[in-house]
């Protein structure tokens, strides 16, 4: 069990690392307020620079969820 909960946590790490390099390739708010969308592409992606905050804090948060798998695996059991 502990050796699956590991894995979890490594492709929880790995996973929330490439999401969070690819949030730093998204264009910040400043840049990508010049985009001429539609309100329906803004609706569901959301206004500008909301993906490269999307894509850093979804990594943070991935990142601390493995830990926290580790931690539990560690101390937990």
């Amino acid at each position: 069990m502990a050796a699956f909960q590991i894995l979890l946590a490594i492709m929880l790490v790995g996973g929330g690392i490439l999401l969070f390099k690819h949030g730093q390739n998204e264009p910040p708010a400043e840049e990508d307020r010049d985009r001429d969308d539609s309100f329906l592409h803004e609706f569901l992606y959301g206004p500008a620079g909301h993906e490269r905050v999307r894509g850093l804090v979804g990594g943070i948060v991935l990142i601390l969820m493995g830990i926290g798998v580790v931690t539990y695996t560690l101390f937990g059991n």
